[in-house]
């Protein structure tokens, strides 16, 4: 029998459904019936695996009210968005606009400030408030967020600063840039130390033209000719502590831009930052209409990435401004409020915010006594104590304080100060005034706006016909806002005070500096730098950066310094002067980096130390560079000569040679028109 060859089939393997499913694939379910349960199981593991890559972030915003000695109002918004996490692209707090382009350039820590005005030190004082932080209580807001490690750390540290130093005028950018992780890393600037290398110079030039970009601001007009490298200003600052062996290298690079002003060009695109933007919360009351209206408007932008082991990002937004509510009306009044100031109220805190306060500081009239209220007060506390209280200080004394063991630092007597602060609380219904009082004798007005329902209805009475524009101040939303009210209005009157008084004399500040450029001529001058210590105790260690450009040379050769001690009499004063306080050298180190024509700046940096009630004059001359038009005139002009002259009336002429041309065409038309002209019979 013939073998026959037969086609095999091919055969499909069936896989048995689970055992769970099998009953439910038995039956006549549509499909998306089926499907279901296995969207529900893959819904179930999608948390788990987002709870253990998800980082804790935060978000807190601060707004200083702080009346000025001289009647002005200082403003400074604060606004701190912390991660744990360095991720480059999750992100739901932090801005993910800024922090990629900060990563793309390989940027550790950088500052960005836009100022428009002059920040007058003398009657002022420093931009920057240190304060006591008082306890985080949660708030629920019901997002999750804001209320880990970060917040932790921020609740142990006793101090904050509100504001930014950064006030000179016109744009300034400071960053610190980590090196390519590459084998031929450094060797392209071997042959110029001065200079930094090729990478770190590529991510400058790229970091600047993203911040052009992103901010609307000429920052992209930062090249190499305005661009140095210091090496002992920018690196003392405000930095996460980390071990410098584990850090890579880095370079730190600044730049000034003194043409640049701020605008609302800038002023949008950094409320975009935020989480809430300017909708809600503190920076609602950001009005540019007002805002620059004011004598000195500025913004910051502050961004630190924390390197192993402590990961995470830190970003500070900053906007401060002086207003003049003394001098801004037909009557000299120095009373304001937030609708007066910034033409709007606070309507609706941001839920995003784990932390919203407005702190309102009590003037200091210097030589004079007035009587001010606040209103509305802010909400009474349970049971606050010293640790609690948020005393203002200088920036430049809080370090000092801690180092010489100041009462306030003590924890010794923490229970005979609390029993004290305690004793001065009024009790459970007392009036306002006596609120007022309390408030007044601790120095500041500390307002929690995570919630706004604590301040619906609630005003100071006897402040309330004191002036129009309290007049709806306690009439204050809920924490929504949708209620329609007016909202939370602050209001600081002076109800005894008719007329403003300006103070005979301003206490000075603790180090006062002055430059300025004498000599005959700008050929051959001389710089002169003016360093004053005014305290009576403490030496001043500073840091001096002067940048020129590089057609003014100074001649270092010629570098003097005088020292200008106040006199001392051992009964007046109290404290001890020694000789070599005013005998040494108040300049400990000097770092200069030449320049180079059309190329690169002058760079001189000095440490300097400042004794008690000490002045240190710095002076070293300079030369101009020939060609930059001092030195020798190469032109001179006369004056200009008056000629008269008879002009005839050519606007005859031009009248007859148009009634002559006129004439000829229409001759000369007829006259060839009789010439050509043909006639004939035509047979119609």
């Amino acid at each position: 029998m013939p073998h026959q060859k037969r086609r095999m089939q091919p055969r499909i393997a069936k896989a048995s459904p689970p055992m769970a499913l099998a009953p439910l694939l038995a039956l006549p379910l549509p499909l998306p019936l089926v499907l279901l349960p296995l969207l529900l199981l893959l819904l179930a593991t999608i948390p788990s695996s987002i709870a253990s890559s998800h980082s804790v972030e935060s978000f807190t915003e601060h707004l200083l009210l702080r009346p000025l000695p001289d009647g002005r109002l200082q403003t400074s918004f604060d606004f701190h968005l912390a991660s744990d996490s360095d991720s480059r692209a999750h992100f739901h707090l932090l801005p993910r606009s800024l922090l990629q382009l900060v990563q793309t350039h390989n940027v550790d820590e950088a500052h960005l400030s836009l100022n428009t005005g002059r920040w007058d030190y003398n009657k002022w004082g420093s931009p920057v408030r240190s304060v006591r932080h008082e306890h985080h209580r949660p708030h629920g807001n019901g997002n999750g967020h804001g209320h880990g490690h970060d917040h932790d750390a921020a609740a142990a540290s006793s101090w904050i600063q509100v504001g930014d130093d950064d006030v000179a005028p016109g744009a300034q950018l400071w960053a610190r840039l980590r090196h390519d992780d590459t084998p031929h890393n450094g060797t392209e600037s071997a042959t110029d130390p001065f200079s930094p290398p090729d990478d770190v110079a590529r991510h400058w030039t790229d970091l600047t033209s993203s911040l052009a970009g992103l901010f609307c601001t000429s920052l992209n007009a930062l090249d190499s000719r305005s661009t140095v490298m210091p090496n002992l200003a920018f690196h003392s600052g405000a930095r996460e502590s980390s071990s410098a062996a584990s850090s890579p290298a880095t370079t730190t690079l600044h730049a000034f831009l003194p043409s640049e002003s701020i605008c609302t060009e800038n002023l949008t695109p950094l409320l975009k930052l935020l989480p809430c933007k300017g909708h809600a919360g503190l920076a609602s009351l950001l009005n540019p209409l007002s805002l620059f209206g004011a004598n000195f408007q500025g913004m910051a932008v502050h961004v630190v990435r924390r390197t192993p082991p402590a990961s995470g990002w830190h970003v500070k937004l900053s906007v401060q401004a002086v207003f003049s509510p003394a001098v801004t009306r037909d009557v000299s009044n120095r009373d304001w409020s937030l609708e007066s100031v910034f033409a709007r109220t606070l309507q609706r805190s941001c839920p995003l915010a784990a932390q919203s306060t407005i702190r309102v500081t009590t003037p200091d009239d210097q030589g004079y006594v007035s009587e001010h209220l606040v209103d509305p007060l802010p909400a009474r506390p349970a049971r606050p104590s010293v640790r609690d209280h948020a005393d203002f200080v200088d920036p430049d004394e809080d370090d000092d304080a801690r180092e010489d063991g100041d009462e306030r630092h003590d924890g010794d007597d923490d229970d005979d100060d609390d029993a004290a602060a305690s004793a001065s609380i009024p009790r459970r219904g007392a009036s306002d005034a006596a609120w007022q009082k309390y408030w007044s004798e601790r120095g500041e007005y500390v307002y929690d706006v995570t919630s706004l329902s604590a301040y619906s209805g609630s005003g100071s009475a006897s402040s309330a016909g004191s002036a129009s524009s309290a007049s709806n101040a306690s009439n204050a939303s809920g924490s929504g806002g949708e209620s329609g009210k007016a909202g939370l209005n602050i209001a600081m009157t002076w109800p005894k005070e008719q007329r403003f008084r300006y103070p005979d004399a301003i206490a000075p500040p603790r180090v006062a500096v002055s430059r300025i450029l004498s000599g005959s001529g700008q050929q051959r001058s001389v710089l002169t730098t003016t360093v004053r210590n005014n305290d009576v105790r403490r030496a001043a260690s500073l840091v001096y950066l002067e940048t020129l450009p590089w057609f003014l040379q100074p001649q270092l050769h010629t570098l003097r310094t005088h020292v200008d001690a106040d006199a001392y009499d051992d009964q007046r004063d109290a404290y001890v002067r020694f000789v070599d306080e005013v005998t040494s050298d108040p300049v400990r180190e000097i770092v200069y980096q030449p320049s180079v024509d059309r190329q690169r700046p002058f760079v001189l940096e000095m440490r300097i130390v400042v004794p008690p009630r000490t002045t240190v004059r710095i002076q070293v001359e300079c030369r101009r560079r020939q060609g930059r038009g001092q030195g020798r005139q190469r032109r001179m002009y006369t004056t200009s000569n008056l000629v008269e002259l008879a002009t005839p009336d050519f606007s005859f002429v031009y009248t007859n040679i148009i009634f002559t041309s006129t004439v000829i065409a229409l001759f000369f038309g007829s006259t060839l028109n009789g010439f050509v002209r043909r006639f004939r019979d035509v047979v119609v």
